[in-house]
């Protein structure tokens, strides 16, 4: 997952390529829920989806953010 979310974080610097850094970052939250990243990338999904607009999505990634209730991880 570690490569996986530095390409999620160098898309997400550029607001054309952002929707894909979203569904890596998804990806990531989704297939190692148990990776230190995992919070990281849950955050950010969320953090993206606000950037897009897409509110829904944003909400659903944030509250799945709050069972890490933690420092960010990685």
């Amino acid at each position: 997952p570690l490569l996986t979310m530095d390409l999620a974080d160098s898309l997400n610097s550029k607001p054309a390529t952002r929707s894909e850094a979203k569904k890596l970052y998804e990806q990531i939250a989704t297939d190692f829920p148990e990776d230190p990243l995992a919070p990281r990338a849950v955050y950010n999904a969320a953090f993206c989806g606000l950037q897009l607009g897409e509110l829904a999505d944003a909400q659903r990634w944030s509250e799945a953010w709050r069972p890490f209730e933690g420092p960010l991880s990685a």
